[in-house]
């Protein structure tokens, strides 16, 4: 395992993975806290053959983050 900090651009959604639902009163909280404070847990991505990345873990993160 590495860290490493990547282009948010890069990185790209499976649909075997997604999240259905997600409350939205809790995601405008978490938007807001990391427009406070920053992203404090990383997410997790595995190369994608095709180029970039796929997200494994930190869908809701990965989301605030771009919007």
């Amino acid at each position: 395992m590495r860290f490493e900090q990547i282009p948010i651009a890069e990185i790209g959604y499976s649909d075997l993975r997604m999240r259905q639902t997600m409350d939205e009163e809790e995601f405008a909280a978490l938007k807001e806290s990391i427009e406070k404070v920053g992203l404090l847990q990383p997410v997790v991505v595995r190369v994608d053959p095709e180029g970039g990345y796929i997200i494994v873990a930190g869908h809701r993160r990965l989301r605030a983050c771009q919007e």
